[in-house]
């Protein structure tokens, strides 16, 4: 989702042993499914065509996705009658299952469904392949010889959504390669008859997208590449780099701000270095962000164009061309140790490094106000890494200054910065940085009386960075418990140590909260929060939400949100949505919206795959459960992908008892609610009693539903 968070405050995977068994041996020698580790989970898998016969010869291999995508050690295997046993597949990591066989195209699923302790059975077919292709032209009808695929999208026989991009071909052995002479575009082996979207890039005409074409044994779509914005990036090398950069691939990665998924302006490809330079071609839109990578060197800064920091070397809507200079400096190995508060290893902990322009660099945090933005600018994202057992870790930085963030869940680090400088003269590991454990907020709810107070809703709040502060509901005795993942910061104040625990009784419309210090283990096991009356906008008045003190910021997310407004002028409040007649519907009798007539409804936009959904799902859970009885209702979307049958049972295992409706394998409610603002996940619309936009975070002001849905659903709730 576009959350414009910088990369260094999102969650890494955690890396972690996995076995595999030669599976007829290991079916053979059980006479149930295999043992797995309690934090792991088991996968059985069986291979046929679409008409149900088993596949001889397939060859089947569990991936990683780490930024690409990996073969997992000990994760290959081959088997004569299509069936596979993998046993202790650590659930936190990102998943794949590639499967190839002579004859088929190959296909990927994802694990991501998968849940500790389970033994998951599947059943993967696969299709007969289609070889088509793309004609590439420009205006004119000349063929366009070298034109490359960024991304290909389809849906496959088992209802999976399979991306693929150049760094994943490996993955599937196959290679993309470009547009010959005559402007043919060879495409992959896919699916036969199945519909496939393809975005298509070359360095001299802006991106353009074939959408959903069904795959057959020849020519698939002629494609029109227009002219757009040509970019030259010049290379600055450091003094002493001596390297030859000529012929290097530079990773590009340019995300717009339009989010139009028909015509995408996106560039996310390689190129290569020629005179210390690489050109391509933008359109001529707004950006959000540009980044370069190599293998060899970092490429900075990393330029941004947020709606709360206006950048104009992103703009790109009144130009032709546009020249950028970006710094380059030699990637070095560098090592460190992350220890407990006992001087212990801490394992599994994720490591984010940034690199200064210079060894005089302030990092943006010890600036004024005025020059923060200015600074961040300047610095350039580094390697990352985990910790392994022992603590130990290795990262990629350069010579110079440059600073560490780790995030681990239940530590915290003081100062969460760490400053040092990496020095050419002499062999340098970074000092050990010690970790200590974030506490526990335990207390009790009360009425003014001081008689406990069942079933009361509790959140920490706070004004800096997150979007999954801890919730919980209070036991019979007014006892709760919530357990921060990390203490909260923000560019301004750094650590927030004060917190605040914001409490509310639903049916009686009382509330209360209290300030914690998060270093205060004493005080955060002794909380106690008073109820009494309070109007229904309390719980927002509260909290005081973060704010920019750019000068600028104001100005910037106006002109955003104007943006987001004629992009998304169907997403208004007051505008009808959609009805989901289209979706299979689970945990419910309902089969669209009209059946919800006359109640508010949270319409919570998921995926089993998405990291943030899971991070938030406490919170949908926890607004439905408190508020139902009040005239409301979650309404969850769950996006195309998956079938119904893999979404009840993660329903099941996860507590989502609410209504749950999954899109058809055309995306057909997805398609829907794009012009409505549906951009990323999770995403979330609240609808009024007649089934109206009351709030849709991607054209509204103020507070969003992602960080305050509880909140807003409660005064909408309230205000009958």
């Amino acid at each position: 989702m576009n959350n414009f968070k910088h990369d260094s405050f999102s969650f890494s995977l955690l890396l972690i042993a996995l076995t595999c068994f030669d599976p007829i041996t290991a079916l053979a020698q059980r006479s149930g499914p295999p043992e797995v580790n309690l934090s792991h989970a088991g996968l059985i898998v069986s291979v046929t065509d679409e008409q149900g016969k088993a596949i001889d010869d397939v060859d089947i291999c569990v991936f990683q996705w780490t930024g690409k995508m990996e073969p997992y050690p000990q994760s290959q295997a081959t088997c004569k009658e299509g069936r596979f046993c993998f046993t202790n597949l650590d659930i936190r990591k990102m998943f794949y299952l590639r499967v190839m066989a002579n004859g088929f195209a190959s296909s990927m699923q994802s694990l991501l469904s998968l849940t500790a302790g389970e033994v998951r059975e599947i059943q993967f077919k696969m299709s007969k392949p289609a070889n088509g292709w793309i004609n590439v032209v420009t205006p004119d009808g000349m063929p366009i010889e070298g034109a490359r695929i960024s991304t290909l999208e389809y849906v496959d026989v088992n209802k999976n959504s399979v991306y693929l991009s150049p760094e994943m071909q490996d993955s599937l052995a196959f290679q993309f390669t470009p547009s010959d002479v005559n402007g043919r575009l060879e495409l992959p082996p896919l699916p036969k008859s199945f519909k496939c979207s393809v975005t298509i890039v070359h360095a001299n005409w802006r991106v353009g997208k074939v959408n959903e074409v069904a795959a057959f044994d020849e020519r698939l779509s002629t494609l029109v590449l227009r002219p757009g914005v040509k970019i030259h990036c010049e290379l600055k090398q450091i003094a002493g780099d001596t390297a030859n950069l000529d012929g290097k691939l530079v990773r590009v990665k340019m995300i717009s701000m339009t989010r139009s998924k028909t015509d995408p302006a996106d560039v996310r490809i390689a190129f290569p270095v020629v005179g210390n330079r690489i050109s391509f071609t933008a359109c001529p839109v707004e950006y959000a962000q540009l980044s370069l990578e190599m293998d060899s060197h970092f490429l900075g800064p990393n330029l941004s164009n947020y709606p709360d920091s206006t950048n104009p070397e992103l703009d790109l809507s009144a130009v032709t061309s546009k020249e950028l200079e970006f710094r380059v400096q030699t990637k070095v190995k560098v090592k460190g140790r992350l220890v407990d508060s006992n001087g212990e290893g801490v394992t599994d902990a994720s490591i984010y490094c940034s690199v200064a322009p210079n060894e005089t660099a302030i990092w943006p945090s010890d600036a004024k106000p005025e020059d923060r933005l200015a600074m961040a600018r300047q610095w350039t994202n580094a390697g990352n890494a985990e910790s392994d057992a022992n603590g130990n870790y290795e990262v990629d930085l350069v010579y110079g200054k440059a600073t560490l963030e780790v995030i681990r869940d239940g530590f915290f680090s003081d100062p969460n910065i760490l400053e040092f400088v990496v020095p050419k003269d002499r062999d340098f590991t970074i000092s050990d940085l010690i970790l200590y454990p974030v506490p526990k907020l335990r207390g009790r709810i009360v009425n003014e009386d001081g008689s406990s107070v069942a079933g009361a809703y509790a959140r920490m709040r706070h004004s800096g960075y997150g979007d999954a502060d801890p919730v919980c509901e209070a036991d019979e005795d007014g006892l709760f418990t919530l357990i921060p993942s990390r203490i909260p910061y923000s560019s301004d104040l750094g650590l927030q140590t004060t917190v605040s625990v914001v409490a509310l009784d639903a049916k009686t419309g009382k509330a209360g909260t209290a300030e914690v210090n998060l270093k205060d283990a004493v005080s955060c096991e002794n909380i106690s929060i008073q109820l009494s009356p309070r109007p229904a906008s309390w719980l927002m008045d509260v909290v005081k939400q973060y704010k920019s003190d750019d000068p600028n910021a104001k100005e910037a997310k106006q002109k955003y949100l104007q943006g987001a407004l004629k992009e998304f002028s169907r997403g208004t409040v007051g505008s009808l949505v959609p009805s989901l007649r289209e979706g299979t519907w689970l945990n419910t009798e309902a089969r669209s919206l009209e059946d919800f007539q006359g109640k508010i409804v949270l319409l919570d936009f998921w995926f089993i795959g998405c990291g943030p959904c899971h991070r938030d799902m406490p919170s949908v859970r926890i607004v439905h459960r408190q508020l139902s009885e009040l005239g409301f209702s979650v309404v969850s979307v769950h996006k195309d992908g998956e079938s119904p049958k893999d979404v009840q049972i993660f329903a099941d295992k996860n507590g989502m008892n609410y209504p749950i409706v999954v899109d058809d394998s055309e995306g057909t409610i997805t398609k829907q609610f794009r012009d409505i603002g549906l951009d990323g996940f999770p995403t979330y619309i609240l609808l009024d009693r007649d089934g109206r936009i009351l709030h849709n975070d991607a054209v509204g002001e103020g507070a969003s539903l992602r960080s305050f849905k509880f909140e807003k659903v409660y005064e909408a709730v309230r205000s009958r």
